[in-house]
This record gives C-alpha cells, sequence and structure tokens, in this order.
C-alpha cells in the first residue's frame, strides 16, 4: 500500500513539473500591426517653425525571449512601413526602425488564454522627408522610446499561440541640424508565437 501511494504521489509530483516546464521555455514570434494614430511633431528651433503630420501606417515585427510562466521578458525588431502625409504647403513622408526590450505579466484567466499586460523602451530610428515652399530636405533622427500594451494570448497547443493587442509609444528624438522631433503613435498588432 505504501508503494501504491508513493507512486501516485511520485505522478502528481512528475505532472506538475511537467506542467511547469510546459508552461516555461523560450519563444520567438512575429506580428503585423496598424497605427491608426501615428502622430509626428516637428519643430524648427531657428524658425520656431512647427508642423503635426498625422496619419496611419502598417508594420511588421520579430521577437524573441523567455517565458516565466506568469511573466516573460522579450527583445524585439520592428519596422514602420513609409507613410506620407500633407499639413498646409508641408509635406512629409517618414519611415521608422524600433529595437525594443520589454516585460509582460501574463496571467492565465483560462486554460488557453492569459492576459497580457506590459512596458517596453528602447532606441528609435526615424527617417522624415520633408518638403516645405519648394525646398526638400531629408533627416535621420534617432532617440529614446518608451511603450506599453495590453491585450491576451491564446495558445493553440504547447507550442502555439495566437496574440492581438492595443499598444501605444512615444520616441523622443535628438535634435538634427535645428530640427525636433516627438513621435506618438498608437495601434494594434496580431502576432503569432512559437514556444520551444
Amino acid at each position: 500500500r505504501s508503494m501504491k501511494n508513493l507512486l501516485v504521489k511520485s505522478s502528481l509530483v512528475l505532472a506538475l513539473v511537467s506542467s511547469a516546464a510546459l508552461a516555461q521555455g523560450a519563444f520567438v514570434g512575429g506580428e503585423g500591426d496598424y497605427s491608426f494614430n501615428s502622430k509626428i511633431k516637428t519643430k524648427n528651433i531657428a524658425k520656431s517653425e512647427k508642423n503635426n503630420f498625422n496619419k496611419g501606417h502598417y508594420g511588421l515585427g520579430f521577437y524573441g525571449g523567455y517565458d516565466f510562466d506568469s511573466y516573460r521578458a522579450y527583445g524585439g525588431y520592428y519596422y514602420d512601413f513609409k507613410a506620407r502625409k500633407n499639413a498646409g504647403e508641408a509635406d512629409a513622408k517618414w519611415s521608422k526602425h524600433k529595437l525594443i526590450a520589454g516585460a509582460d505579466y501574463t496571467p492565465n484567466i483560462t486554460e488557453n488564454f492569459k492576459a497580457v499586460l506590459g512596458g517596453y523602451a528602447g532606441l528609435g530610428y526615424l527617417s522624415v522627408r520633408q518638403s516645405f515652399e519648394n525646398e526638400t530636405s531629408k533627416k535621420n533622427f534617432k532617440g529614446l522610446l518608451v511603450g506599453a500594451k495590453a491585450g491576451g494570448q491564446y495558445s493553440f497547443d504547447a507550442h502555439n499561440a495566437l496574440e492581438f493587442s492595443l499598444k501605444a509609444d512615444k520616441t523622443f528624438y535628438k535634435k538634427n541640424s535645428g530640427a525636433q522631433l516627438r513621435d506618438t503613435s498608437v495601434g494594434i498588432y496580431t502576432g503569432y508565437t512559437y514556444k520551444f
């Protein structure tokens, strides 16, 4: 009888350990997003000229990290496709590269569904071509990016998951040739994650 109890307890412990092992581990993934409110604020320090450009745009991202079950850490590369917008006599085109690191809180809501609440930070690289009064200039900016997201993740099995979320971030760029920029982006994304 004691042997039977030992086998039952050992089986339970093994099941719990296996479950925890499946919940934790490295992951990689990709996502597509749409920023329905991408806003670029430009300011020419010398001439005191200000322009605002609002335009939705699409983006792609790739990421990898480690899942600790109830939270995860990751790093990723994201690219926002070129957007174009007119503002009075000014015309602007811009695209953006982002390198970020983030952490998410991922509590279980049901057996297969998790909430995703997190924050991230990194570097933003913005390329802007602006035309104003028949003059065209192209400048590249880099700066600190901070953001947050909230959504959910549905796991089909131990390895495959689909994620969706609302996210927002802001980038503070360094001045370049007398020009100062701020970039705010709010959008949604859907991603696929593979868990090892």
